[in-house]
């Protein structure tokens, strides 16, 4: 299923929370495409930039290990280091300093041939009300505890209707 999308951002997002509201499907389908998302990057070992240690640290909840932060050394050092690799993901956060960083970056590495995978970031905006990449875990926890409440009150219903 795919939701159609108008141009006034809080229709898509109230629509995305009533779509959320309505389909099982869709909240499992939901947390399950992130994981696989966060599963293609490991396999194909794409070197995944982040803002700070506590991105850092959801990434490394679901197993990522290929990981640069961003503020811990400075932003030109980090372009140099990654002209070994031929694609990079970023995952700034979702806010102004986070497009904005995202830009950034985006155009030094098209400067120096480097490839920007933002499959992941684009499906993170398009699909999600995520803002932070920090919380991300919580956001996927939150999903899976939504779809086991929606399955019991289904559950529950269908119970109910046997009486």
């Amino acid at each position: 299923m795919e939701l159609i999308y108008k141009c006034c951002c809080y229709e898509r997002v109230f629509r995305k929370q009533k779509f959320l509201k309505l389909s099982l499907n869709y909240i499992t389908m939901l947390w399950r495409d992130i994981l696989d998302h966060l599963d293609d990057l490991q396999e194909r070992n794409i070197p995944i930039i982040v803002e700070g240690r506590e991105d850092r640290k959801a990434l490394l909840y679901f197993g990522l290990s290929n990981i640069l932060v961003l503020y811990t050394k400075p932003f030109y050092k980090i372009i140099e280091s990654l002209q070994k690799y031929p694609e990079i993901a970023v995952l700034t956060d979702l806010d102004k300093e986070g497009k904005r960083l995202y830009a950034k970056i985006n155009d030094e590495c098209s400067r120096r041939g480097i490839k920007i995978n933002n499959t992941f970031r684009n499906f993170l905006f398009k699909e999600t009300e995520l803002a932070h990449i920090e919380g991300l875990p919580r956001y996927v926890e939150r999903l899976k505890e939504k779809e086991e409440r929606e399955k019991h009150q289904r559950r529950q219903r269908r119970g109910l209707d046997k009486i």
